[in-house]
Order: C-alpha cells, then sequence, then structure tokens
C-alpha cells in the first residue's frame, strides 16, 4: 500500500534513508518535506510497516502547462529490496 507519509513515519523514514546512502538526510529535512506547498513524500507499507519512501517535488509551469516532477530520494528498507517497492514508488510518484 502506498499513501503520504505523517509525522508518524519518519522515524522509518530516517532509519531507511541511513541504512541506503552514505550521507543520509537530516529528519527535519524530511520534516520540511511534509510542510513544503511542492514537496510530497509518499511511502509504501506492509503490514503497517514501512518498508519505503519516496520524496519528490510537483514542480508547476508558470505558463500553466503540466509542469515537472522532480525525485529527489527513493529508498527501500533493505529486507524489502528487489521486490518492486521502489518501481511502486516511482509509479505513483509519476501518475
Amino acid at each position: 500500500m502506498i499513501s503520504p507519509a505523517t509525522a508518524r513515519d519518519l522515524d522509518a523514514i530516517t532509519d531507511i534513508d541511513r541504512h541506503s546512502f552514505p550521507r543520509p538526510w537530516p529528519r527535519a529535512t524530511f520534516e520540511a518535506e511534509l510542510a513544503r506547498d511542492c514537496g510530497r513524500l509518499i511511502v509504501a507499507r506492509e503490514r503497517e510497516r514501512v518498508i519505503g519512501f519516496c520524496n519528490y517535488w510537483i514542480v508547476s509551469d508558470p505558463k500553466g502547462d503540466a509542469g515537472e516532477v522532480h525525485i529527489h530520494t527513493i529508498a527501500t528498507h533493505p529486507d524489502h529490496r528487489r521486490a518492486g517497492v521502489g518501481a511502486a514508488l516511482l509509479d505513483r510518484a509519476l501518475a
């Protein structure tokens, strides 16, 4: 299941980020993304447990065209990699 992230998900998101990247983002960065108008932070869940996340921005075109999606981070918990979680998160972000 993929859904918007909430403040309750931040511990799991920062844990996944820490396991996925050599220089993980601080928790405050993800907190800011939850409040940013163009920011989107979505999570993949398995039985209520966050197993992946995607942080992206929807950037509007001033001319009213479709605009752009800027993908900042996609990560999956190491125990759930190679199962299509990242692809599902990317599909949702692009939709």
